[in-house]
């Protein structure tokens, strides 16, 4: 599935989706929110913070998520960091979010083709 260069952003239901399989933790496997601590190279002071950040009801992930899209990082970056950690379940998520987007996006492209075809107005404005 090839990306755009303008999907840097990640849409609320993708976002709302990767938080919730994110932010749980796993201790036998660590590829949750800390691996996007790791990859983004912060200091443990700042695992630590968002940490407690859980207490107050905010989601490491979704702080992790906003400091990604500030960095200017990708989605493709982000999902190719999600196959390096072995989330088939974010993958597979983002990849169905993708095929939506392209078939929306094919749609209304279509859509405008055959409104020009059809359209008989007169191109310039006499008056």
């Amino acid at each position: 599935m090839e990306f755009s260069e303008t999907q840097s952003e990640f849409p609320l239901r993708l976002r709302r989706f990767i938080i919730h399989h994110l932010d749980p933790e796993d201790k036998l496997e660590m590829n949750n929110w800390r691996c996007l601590v790791e990859y983004l190279h912060l200091p443990f002071s700042e695992e630590h913070w968002l940490e407690d950040q859980k207490n107050f009801g905010r989601s490491p992930t979704d702080l992790l998520l906003s400091r990604w899209i500030m960095a200017g990082k990708s989605l493709q970056e982000f999902n190719n960091l999600m196959k390096e950690i072995r989330r088939p379940d974010i993958v597979d998520e983002i990849r169905k979010y993708l095929k939506n987007e392209q078939q929306q996006s094919n749609f209304f492209r279509e859509m405008r083709k055959t409104f020009h075809r059809h359209d008989k107005r007169p191109k310039t404005l006499d008056y």
